[in-house]
């Protein structure tokens, strides 16, 4: 019993020692810097341009220096960090606001042509982007409901895609648009699953030449388009988004309704984290999801930079918190 506790002990020691080694925790010279100096001296990494996965690098190492008394506010007193929630509406809205701010969409819609396809998330940009409100299911094709339940969409009267060229609204069709697309040009289509370390989405496709993800695809890649794929990371998920594409297509029976396909889909995410950073010039790290009392399906989000950026990017979520639900 003696020898196997001095034993852990003796293990402890050399996981301190290589921690200490690893991060420097016992440097003098590097005691008193801040996050960004000393991941500069460490591994060249600077703080304030590194990417969601590097800030969490980051954080692993401050907790290490935590766990060794050197806490994060005696270090880095010049970062300070908040933490927001954010219902699924909620996030919708938001991604909607901060991508009329992206500079490369910005760009193309003043100059280029954008497709915008159907869809929920996509019916918050239609809407920010005319400045009206649209009537829930009317821009919407595929979508997910309870399994019990009396809600429905009201799709009476449906919008076709929204095209514009060069600021202005074109009446055309989603083939007549695809047909007019340059290099360059953007499309604009949701997903319904993503695994957002690995950078990939896919799309529930019931048709069988697959409705509007197989009209744009091909083009896109024989035009050398940009996908651009809002979406909230309640879809998160830790699979690999292209071994569920060719899960999904198995050859089965089926009890009750046929499932859709998923179509695995390569484009640029634009989840509630970059649309964040188009109001402040912050570091964001999804936290935790879920929650109740209406947080069913809710991100949190860790953001982290100087004070005032910390406090533009919560002013930016503030003023979409308490958005109605979707079917409002």
């Amino acid at each position: 019993m003696k020898n196997g506790m001095v034993l852990r002990y003796a293990i402890a020691g050399v996981i301190f020692s290589l921690v200490i080694i690893n991060h420097g925790i016992l440097s003098g010279s590097e005691r008193g810097m801040s996050i960004q100096e000393r991941h500069e001296k460490n591994s060249g990494t600077i703080y304030k341009e590194a990417g969601a996965d590097q800030i969490y690098d980051i954080s692993k190492c401050d907790f290490h220096f935590a766990e060794a008394g050197a806490g994060i506010r005696d270090t880095a007193p010049s970062v300070y960090q908040a933490w927001v929630t954010l219902t699924v509406s909620e996030s919708k809205r938001l991604i909607a606001k901060g991508l009329l701010r992206y500079p490369p969409f910005k760009e193309r819609l003043e100059k280029g042509q954008v497709i915008i396809t159907k869809g929920t998330t996509n019916t918050y940009i239609v809407e920010e982007l005319l400045n009206e409100t649209l009537r829930p299911g009317e821009f919407v094709i595929g979508h997910i409901l309870p399994a019990r339940g009396d809600l429905k969409l009201d799709r009476s009267n449906p919008r076709r895609e929204l095209v514009m060229k060069d600021g202005m609204v074109r009446d055309i069709s989603l083939t007549e648009a695809l047909e007019d697309m340059n290099e360059g040009d953007i499309i604009l289509k949701g997903a319904n699953i993503i695994n957002y370390r690995n950078k990939q989405a896919g799309v529930m496709v019931g048709s069988p030449t697959g409705g509007t993800t197989g009209a744009i695809t091909p083009v896109i890649k024989d035009r050398n388009l940009r996908l651009i794929i809002p979406v909230g990371l309640e879809k998160e998920s830790g699979q690999d988004i292209e071994m569920l594409s060719r899960h999904s297509i198995i050859p089965h029976e089926a009890i009750g309704d046929r499932m859709p396909r998923i179509w695995s889909i390569e484009g640029e995410l634009f989840t509630e984290l970059e649309a964040i950073k188009q109001f402040a010039d912050v570091e964001v790290v999804h936290m935790a999801s879920g929650g109740i009392g209406g947080a069913e399906g809710a991100v949190t989000i860790c953001i982290r930079g100087l004070k005032g950026e910390v406090e533009k990017a919560v002013e930016a979520v503030e003023a979409v918190q308490g958005e109605a639900g979707f079917l409002r």
